[in-house]
């Protein structure tokens, strides 16, 4: 799965809805609902169970009308999994800063720890 980050769908309402440590089931209910809501960017935490199942269930319950990402992407292997899931952006912690990182048609950068700026491996 190789989706692009939407620019548009984030400026329809710039806000993400994160989904830390549900369950499929509940994941299921909650997208929909989301998307009713207006809210178009959603990403799921990789330090959930089953992350890269759930993205690629949230990829197909957004239908592409919404940008879905990957959050708390700390390692490049983490990375790796959330791309070939279908991520479109990664969210990433360095001590006290967030980043939110895009997926452009090159491809995404890797997450980089905000204090250190290099990637644990």
């Amino acid at each position: 799965m190789n989706n692009a980050f939407n620019p548009e769908q984030f400026r329809h309402l710039p806000v993400v809805a994160i989904l830390r440590f549900f369950r499929r089931a509940e994941v299921e209910k909650l997208v929909p609902a989301s998307m009713a809501g207006g809210l178009r960017n959603i990403e799921v935490t990789m330090n959930s169970e089953g992350a890269e199942d759930l993205i690629r269930l949230t990829c197909e319950l957004v239908g592409g009308q919404g940008n879905v990402g990957a959050g708390t992407v700390t390692t490049v292997e983490e990375m790796t999994r959330a791309l070939k899931a279908g991520a479109s952006f990664a969210g990433t912690r360095g001590g006290s800063a967030t980043a939110a990182i895009p997926r452009s048609s090159g491809g995404m950068p890797l997450p980089a720890d905000a204090e250190s700026g290099r990637l644990r491996t």
